[in-house]
Protein backbone atom coordinates (compact mmCIF):
# COMPACT_ATOMS: atom_id res chain seq x y z
CA UNK A 1 0.00 0.00 0.00
CA UNK A 2 1.25 3.34 -1.14
CA UNK A 3 1.90 5.79 1.80
CA UNK A 4 2.08 9.24 2.61
CA UNK A 5 1.02 9.78 6.43
CA UNK A 6 1.95 6.38 7.86
CA UNK A 7 5.35 5.92 9.82
CA UNK A 8 6.05 9.69 9.67
CA UNK A 9 5.76 10.41 13.34
CA UNK A 10 9.33 10.37 14.82
CA UNK A 11 9.62 7.37 17.75
CA UNK A 12 11.49 10.15 19.89
CA UNK A 13 8.27 12.21 19.83
CA UNK A 14 5.91 9.21 19.71
CA UNK A 15 7.31 7.36 22.88
CA UNK A 16 7.47 10.77 24.70
CA UNK A 17 3.61 10.06 24.91
CA UNK A 18 3.22 13.67 25.19
CA UNK A 19 0.17 14.54 23.59
CA UNK A 20 1.16 18.54 23.43
CA UNK A 21 4.38 17.82 21.53
CA UNK A 22 2.27 14.86 19.11
CA UNK A 23 -0.05 17.36 18.33
CA UNK A 24 2.71 20.23 17.63
CA UNK A 25 3.96 17.71 15.27
CA UNK A 26 1.15 17.00 13.35
CA UNK A 27 -0.14 20.35 12.94
CA UNK A 28 3.40 21.62 11.42
CA UNK A 29 3.22 18.66 9.03
CA UNK A 30 -0.36 19.99 8.13
CA UNK A 31 -1.61 16.50 8.67
CA UNK A 32 -4.62 18.45 10.78
CA UNK A 33 -5.56 21.12 13.12
CA UNK A 34 -7.55 21.87 16.38
CA UNK A 35 -10.65 23.28 16.54
CA UNK A 36 -13.31 25.24 19.24
CA UNK A 37 -16.09 23.01 19.87
CA UNK A 38 -19.31 24.32 21.80
CA UNK A 39 -21.04 21.67 23.70
CA UNK A 40 -24.11 21.88 25.79
CA UNK A 41 -26.78 19.30 27.20
CA UNK A 42 -30.44 19.75 27.69
CA UNK A 43 -33.94 18.81 27.63
CA UNK A 44 -36.94 19.12 25.66
CA UNK A 45 -39.57 21.68 27.37
CA UNK A 46 -43.16 22.17 26.52
CA UNK A 47 -44.52 25.76 25.59
CA UNK A 48 -47.89 27.42 26.90
CA UNK A 49 -48.51 26.65 22.74
CA UNK A 50 -49.67 23.83 21.53
CA UNK A 51 -47.43 21.22 19.72
CA UNK A 52 -44.19 23.60 20.81
CA UNK A 53 -41.22 22.57 22.47
CA UNK A 54 -38.05 24.22 23.16
CA UNK A 55 -34.59 22.93 24.33
CA UNK A 56 -33.41 24.12 27.90
CA UNK A 57 -29.76 24.16 27.34
CA UNK A 58 -27.26 23.59 30.41
CA UNK A 59 -23.96 22.82 30.74
CA UNK A 60 -22.54 24.43 28.06
CA UNK A 61 -19.12 23.73 27.76
CA UNK A 62 -16.08 24.74 25.43
CA UNK A 63 -13.45 22.29 24.46
CA UNK A 64 -10.82 22.77 22.11
CA UNK A 65 -10.80 19.65 19.59
CA UNK A 66 -8.13 18.07 17.09
CA UNK A 67 -9.32 17.43 13.57
CA UNK A 68 -7.35 15.09 10.58
CA UNK A 69 -7.24 15.99 7.22
CA UNK A 70 -9.41 13.93 5.52
CA UNK A 71 -6.88 12.66 3.05
CA UNK A 72 -4.80 11.18 6.34
CA UNK A 73 -8.11 9.60 7.30
CA UNK A 74 -8.35 8.01 3.42
CA UNK A 75 -5.05 6.19 3.96
CA UNK A 76 -5.70 5.08 8.02
CA UNK A 77 -9.09 3.25 6.46
CA UNK A 78 -6.85 1.62 4.35
CA UNK A 79 -4.28 0.51 6.88
CA UNK A 80 -6.98 -1.20 8.85
CA UNK A 81 -8.43 -2.81 5.88
CA UNK A 82 -4.72 -4.16 5.06
CA UNK A 83 -4.23 -4.53 8.63
CA UNK A 84 -6.70 -6.42 9.46
CA UNK A 85 -7.49 -8.00 6.59
CA UNK A 86 -8.31 -11.75 8.36
CA UNK A 87 -10.98 -10.27 9.52
CA UNK A 88 -12.80 -9.67 5.96
CA UNK A 89 -13.61 -12.84 5.86
CA UNK A 90 -17.28 -13.04 6.02
CA UNK A 91 -17.60 -14.17 2.44
CA UNK A 92 -16.52 -17.06 2.26
CA UNK A 93 -18.70 -18.67 4.66
CA UNK A 94 -21.59 -16.66 3.23
CA UNK A 95 -20.40 -18.23 -0.36
CA UNK A 96 -20.92 -21.81 1.35
CA UNK A 97 -24.20 -21.48 2.62
CA UNK A 98 -25.39 -19.57 -0.68
CA UNK A 99 -24.40 -22.15 -2.64
CA UNK A 100 -26.13 -24.95 -0.74
CA UNK A 101 -29.39 -23.03 -1.32
CA UNK A 102 -29.10 -22.18 -4.92
CA UNK A 103 -27.78 -25.81 -5.78
CA UNK A 104 -29.84 -27.11 -8.67
CA UNK A 105 -31.98 -24.26 -9.35
CA UNK A 106 -32.45 -22.62 -11.98
CA UNK A 107 -31.20 -19.61 -12.80
CA UNK A 108 -35.16 -17.48 -12.17
CA UNK A 109 -34.86 -18.95 -8.72
CA UNK A 110 -30.70 -18.37 -7.95
CA UNK A 111 -31.80 -14.69 -8.74
CA UNK A 112 -34.75 -15.07 -6.35
CA UNK A 113 -32.63 -16.46 -3.57
CA UNK A 114 -29.46 -14.11 -4.53
CA UNK A 115 -31.71 -10.71 -4.34
CA UNK A 116 -33.17 -12.14 -0.95
CA UNK A 117 -29.68 -12.06 0.50
CA UNK A 118 -28.89 -8.42 -0.85
CA UNK A 119 -31.80 -7.14 1.31
CA UNK A 120 -30.92 -8.99 3.87
CA UNK A 121 -27.19 -7.88 3.68
CA UNK A 122 -28.06 -4.14 2.63
CA UNK A 123 -29.88 -3.42 5.46
CA UNK A 124 -27.86 -4.53 7.75
CA UNK A 125 -26.34 -1.32 6.86
CA UNK A 126 -27.25 1.88 9.05
CA UNK A 127 -30.44 3.73 7.32
CA UNK A 128 -28.81 7.26 7.30
CA UNK A 129 -32.14 9.16 5.36
CA UNK A 130 -29.73 12.02 4.45
CA UNK A 131 -26.80 10.02 2.54
CA UNK A 132 -29.99 8.18 0.09
CA UNK A 133 -30.72 11.29 -2.37
CA UNK A 134 -28.80 13.31 -4.60
CA UNK A 135 -29.08 16.19 -7.10
CA UNK A 136 -29.65 15.13 -10.96
CA UNK A 137 -28.06 16.79 -13.70
CA UNK A 138 -31.11 19.17 -13.76
CA UNK A 139 -30.82 19.61 -10.02
CA UNK A 140 -33.87 17.85 -8.93
CA UNK A 141 -33.69 15.34 -5.99
CA UNK A 142 -33.50 11.65 -7.01
CA UNK A 143 -33.19 8.51 -5.09
CA UNK A 144 -29.11 7.42 -4.94
CA UNK A 145 -28.98 3.96 -5.98
CA UNK A 146 -28.24 1.60 -3.51
CA UNK A 147 -24.29 1.08 -4.37
CA UNK A 148 -24.27 5.07 -4.57
CA UNK A 149 -25.74 4.88 -0.89
CA UNK A 150 -23.25 2.63 0.36
CA UNK A 151 -20.30 4.58 -1.29
CA UNK A 152 -21.62 7.81 1.15
CA UNK A 153 -21.89 5.44 4.32
CA UNK A 154 -18.19 3.94 3.41
CA UNK A 155 -16.93 8.21 3.00
CA UNK A 156 -19.04 8.77 6.12
CA UNK A 157 -17.20 6.07 8.03
CA UNK A 158 -13.85 7.31 6.64
CA UNK A 159 -14.98 11.68 7.61
CA UNK A 160 -15.78 9.95 11.14
CA UNK A 161 -12.33 9.01 11.70
CA UNK A 162 -11.04 12.74 11.25
CA UNK A 163 -11.99 12.88 14.60
CA UNK A 164 -9.97 10.13 16.24
CA UNK A 165 -7.06 11.50 16.80
CA UNK A 166 -5.55 9.06 19.89
CA UNK A 167 -6.44 6.11 17.44
CA UNK A 168 -4.50 7.71 14.18
CA UNK A 169 -1.49 8.36 16.15
CA UNK A 170 0.19 5.06 16.59
CA UNK A 171 -0.51 4.74 12.49
CA UNK A 172 1.47 8.12 12.04
CA UNK A 173 4.59 6.59 14.31
CA UNK A 174 3.82 2.92 12.24
CA UNK A 175 3.57 0.91 15.21
CA UNK A 176 1.58 -1.90 14.24
CA UNK A 177 2.01 -3.46 17.58
CA UNK A 178 -0.99 -1.31 18.82
CA UNK A 179 -3.68 -2.34 16.22
CA UNK A 180 -3.80 -6.22 17.75
CA UNK A 181 -6.52 -8.31 18.02
CA UNK A 182 -7.94 -7.01 21.23
CA UNK A 183 -8.17 -3.63 19.81
CA UNK A 184 -10.00 -5.24 16.88
CA UNK A 185 -12.35 -6.92 18.90
CA UNK A 186 -12.91 -4.16 21.18
CA UNK A 187 -12.72 -0.46 19.55
CA UNK A 188 -16.63 0.36 18.15
CA UNK A 189 -15.15 2.24 15.18
CA UNK A 190 -12.99 -0.48 14.16
CA UNK A 191 -15.82 -3.13 14.42
CA UNK A 192 -18.20 -0.90 12.62
CA UNK A 193 -15.69 -0.04 9.87
CA UNK A 194 -15.10 -3.78 9.47
CA UNK A 195 -19.14 -4.86 9.94
CA UNK A 196 -19.88 -2.68 7.33
CA UNK A 197 -17.21 -3.66 5.07
CA UNK A 198 -18.00 -7.54 5.32
CA UNK A 199 -21.48 -6.72 4.43
CA UNK A 200 -20.57 -4.64 1.40
CA UNK A 201 -17.98 -7.38 0.24
CA UNK A 202 -20.84 -9.85 0.06
CA UNK A 203 -23.29 -7.14 -1.61
CA UNK A 204 -20.72 -7.13 -4.17
CA UNK A 205 -20.46 -10.46 -4.45
CA UNK A 206 -24.28 -10.85 -4.70
CA UNK A 207 -24.74 -8.37 -7.50
CA UNK A 208 -21.76 -9.57 -9.68
CA UNK A 209 -23.36 -13.25 -9.81
CA UNK A 210 -26.94 -11.56 -9.91
CA UNK A 211 -26.34 -8.82 -12.01
CA UNK A 212 -29.56 -7.04 -9.70
CA UNK A 213 -28.08 -3.16 -10.01
CA UNK A 214 -26.06 -1.39 -12.18
CA UNK A 215 -22.91 -0.78 -9.86
CA UNK A 216 -20.34 1.89 -11.31
CA UNK A 217 -18.86 2.69 -7.63
CA UNK A 218 -17.30 0.03 -6.38
CA UNK A 219 -16.79 -1.52 -10.08
CA UNK A 220 -12.99 -3.31 -10.08
CA UNK A 221 -11.93 -5.09 -12.81
CA UNK A 222 -12.15 -9.30 -11.48
CA UNK A 223 -8.94 -10.83 -11.03
CA UNK A 224 -10.48 -13.15 -13.96
CA UNK A 225 -10.37 -10.26 -16.55
CA UNK A 226 -7.05 -9.22 -15.35
CA UNK A 227 -5.52 -12.87 -16.01
CA UNK A 228 -7.16 -13.33 -19.35
CA UNK A 229 -5.81 -9.93 -20.57
CA UNK A 230 -3.05 -11.21 -20.37
CA UNK A 231 -2.75 -15.24 -20.98
CA UNK A 232 -5.98 -15.38 -23.57
CA UNK A 233 -4.28 -17.68 -25.86
CA UNK A 234 -3.35 -19.95 -22.97
CA UNK A 235 -6.96 -20.35 -21.93
CA UNK A 236 -10.27 -21.33 -23.89
CA UNK A 237 -12.57 -18.51 -22.91
CA UNK A 238 -12.78 -16.02 -20.61
CA UNK A 239 -15.61 -18.24 -18.77
CA UNK A 240 -12.99 -20.50 -17.69
CA UNK A 241 -11.07 -17.75 -16.37
CA UNK A 242 -13.83 -16.51 -14.72
CA UNK A 243 -15.09 -20.09 -13.22
CA UNK A 244 -11.39 -20.63 -11.85
CA UNK A 245 -11.90 -17.23 -9.91
CA UNK A 246 -15.24 -18.21 -8.58
CA UNK A 247 -14.25 -21.53 -7.83
CA UNK A 248 -10.61 -20.19 -5.41
CA UNK A 249 -12.55 -17.37 -3.99
CA UNK A 250 -15.78 -19.74 -2.92
CA UNK A 251 -13.99 -22.37 -1.36
CA UNK A 252 -12.74 -22.15 2.02
CA UNK A 253 -9.70 -23.80 1.64
CA UNK A 254 -7.37 -23.83 -1.41
CA UNK A 255 -4.46 -26.08 -1.37
CA UNK A 256 -2.38 -27.58 -4.64
CA UNK A 257 -4.33 -30.81 -4.39
CA UNK A 258 -7.41 -28.56 -5.49
CA UNK A 259 -5.68 -26.48 -8.18
CA UNK A 260 -4.32 -29.73 -9.89
CA UNK A 261 -8.00 -30.44 -9.95
CA UNK A 262 -9.07 -27.63 -11.80
CA UNK A 263 -5.97 -27.85 -14.19
CA UNK A 264 -7.47 -31.61 -14.58
CA UNK A 265 -11.36 -31.23 -15.15
CA UNK A 266 -10.16 -28.34 -18.11
CA UNK A 267 -7.19 -30.00 -19.65
CA UNK A 268 -8.06 -33.84 -19.19
CA UNK A 269 -11.97 -33.95 -18.76
CA UNK A 270 -13.23 -31.18 -21.27
CA UNK A 271 -9.88 -31.27 -23.05
CA UNK A 272 -9.92 -27.14 -23.81
CA UNK A 273 -7.20 -25.00 -24.03
CA UNK A 274 -5.22 -24.60 -20.98
CA UNK A 275 -1.88 -23.93 -19.75
CA UNK A 276 0.65 -25.79 -18.79
CA UNK A 277 0.53 -27.61 -15.54
CA UNK A 278 3.36 -25.26 -14.59
CA UNK A 279 2.35 -22.54 -16.23
CA UNK A 280 -1.13 -22.60 -14.19
CA UNK A 281 0.56 -23.00 -11.33
CA UNK A 282 2.66 -19.72 -11.51
CA UNK A 283 -0.78 -17.91 -12.74
CA UNK A 284 -2.46 -18.66 -9.90
CA UNK A 285 0.33 -18.33 -6.99
CA UNK A 286 0.89 -15.22 -8.67
CA UNK A 287 -2.29 -13.26 -9.12
CA UNK A 288 -4.44 -15.35 -5.87
CA UNK A 289 -1.27 -15.00 -3.32
CA UNK A 290 -0.38 -18.97 -3.32
CA UNK A 291 2.84 -20.09 -3.05
CA UNK A 292 2.24 -23.67 -4.45
CA UNK A 293 5.37 -25.89 -5.94
CA UNK A 294 4.69 -27.07 -9.44
CA UNK A 295 1.49 -28.37 -10.34
CA UNK A 296 1.28 -32.14 -12.14
CA UNK A 297 -0.22 -35.24 -12.23
CA UNK A 298 1.03 -38.32 -11.66
CA UNK A 299 -0.80 -40.71 -13.40
CA UNK A 300 -2.17 -42.08 -10.70
CA UNK A 301 -4.84 -39.51 -8.54
CA UNK A 302 -7.31 -40.82 -5.87
CA UNK A 303 -10.40 -41.24 -5.06
CA UNK A 304 -10.79 -38.30 -3.69
CA UNK A 305 -9.25 -36.34 -6.61
CA UNK A 306 -11.61 -38.14 -8.79
CA UNK A 307 -14.61 -36.97 -6.62
CA UNK A 308 -13.05 -33.55 -6.14
CA UNK A 309 -12.89 -33.34 -10.02
CA UNK A 310 -16.65 -34.50 -10.73
CA UNK A 311 -17.52 -32.08 -8.20
CA UNK A 312 -15.90 -29.28 -10.10
CA UNK A 313 -17.50 -30.64 -13.30
CA UNK A 314 -21.19 -30.40 -11.75
CA UNK A 315 -20.14 -26.22 -10.52
CA UNK A 316 -19.02 -25.71 -14.23
CA UNK A 317 -22.58 -26.80 -15.65
CA UNK A 318 -24.00 -24.12 -12.98
CA UNK A 319 -21.84 -21.70 -13.74
CA UNK A 320 -22.09 -21.81 -17.53
CA UNK A 321 -26.50 -21.64 -16.84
Amino acid sequence: MKTHFYNTLPLSIYETNDLVRITEYIINKNYGNKYISHESSGVFEETNKLGEYRINKSNKQVKEKFIYNNAVSQEFYKYLLNHYSAGLGNNILFNLDLEEDVFGLDKNERKKIGLKYFNFYYNKVPNKIGLKFKFDENRQVVPNTKFEYLKRYQETLIKNLDYEFELIIPFLAGDNDYYSKHLFDNNTTIKNIFEFENNLKILIELNNQFKLEKNNVFATKPISKIIYQKYAENFHSLKQVEFIENQILKTEKINRAFAICLFDFFNNVLCITMPSAKVFGEIINSYFNFNFSTLKLNGNESNTHRNRVKKIKKDWDNFRN
